[in-house]
């Protein structure tokens, strides 16, 4: 088996899911970041996130599905990694997992990790509807609980992850740590939720993520007053120091210059 080959690609809930041989990989810690480029002269490359194999989770049709839209057996042109240093990771007490659409992904290879050293785990999840909540399965399996949230109410908790969050702090889940992967506007909501409990909440900014090396210089955040790059000193920092007002004006930006490419127009070989 080739270290870069696509060992299997699972359809949960309507969602493709390509993941890479776990073997060929060193052994990381959860949701290490790593690089890599498409395949069959597909052109561009971009970070990722996972342990023991890299996933991907696309939400549409953008550079982000081109994982997901291998078969078994193709390969990637290159793989690097792991980037960025490891997640802090705690020993012992109780964590809070907070994963808003794709980061339920993310967030899947730190709760098998932290079962694995004891810390016991709860999962929040969040999706417009059931039927876009990913990785159900897998997640409740490697979580203490599972607490689902949709917008629609469709299942679980109806309403946003953070307002589930805070009513469990509020009845005394007696959290130690949290973490939340996905969109910026979730984690920032985590954090100001997080803050008046003096909860230690960690946030993972690879969404700003551009080349994953640390020389385009994209993913620079403002960090307790100094500037860091998420793909070199993260992506995972310290939500009650990071300046969510920065990011959310650099995303905005970006979404007014960004064009979507059809995944398969990426993937097939010009000339």
């Amino acid at each position: 088996m080739s270290e870069h080959e696509l060992t299997r690609r699972t359809v949960l809930r309507g969602t493709a899911l390509g993941i890479l041989g776990a073997a060929a990989l060193p052994a990381v810690v959860a949701n290490a970041c790593w690089r890599w480029s498409p395949p069959r002269g597909g052109r561009g490359s971009r970070p990722s996130s996972g342990a023991r194999g890299v996933c991907g989770v696309p939400r549409d049709l953008s550079a982000g599905g081109l994982l997901c839209a291998l078969e078994p057996g193709e390969e990637l042109l290159d793989l690097a990694g792991p980037l960025g240093l490891p997640a802090p990771l705690p020993e012992t007490g109780h964590a809070a997992l907070v994963g808003g659409g794709f980061g339920a992904g993310a967030i899947y290879p730190i709760a098998r990790e932290l079962r694995r050293r004891g810390v016991r785990v709860t999962s929040i999840v969040g999706a417009r509807t059931a039927e876009l909540l990913i990785l159900r399965e897998l997640l409740e399996r490697a979580s203490d609980a599972y607490e689902p949230c949709t917008d629609d109410g469709s299942l679980g908790y109806e309403g946003f992850t953070a307002a589930r969050l805070a009513e469990l702090i509020e009845d005394g889940a007696g959290f130690t740590s949290c973490f939340a992967v996905g969109p910026m506007p979730m984690m920032r909501a985590v954090a100001e939720t997080t803050r008046p409990h003096g909860l230690q909440t960690f946030v993972s900014l690879d969404p700003i993520m551009v080349d994953g090396t640390g020389m385009c210089g994209g993913c620079r955040v403002t960090i307790d007053g100094e500037t860091k790059y998420a793909c070199v000193d993260g992506p995972e920092f310290d939500a009650h120091k990071v300046n969510f007002q920065e990011l959310a004006d650099r995303l905005n930006g970006r979404r007014e210059v960004s064009r979507v490419r059809p995944i398969r127009e990426v993937l097939e070989p010009r000339g």
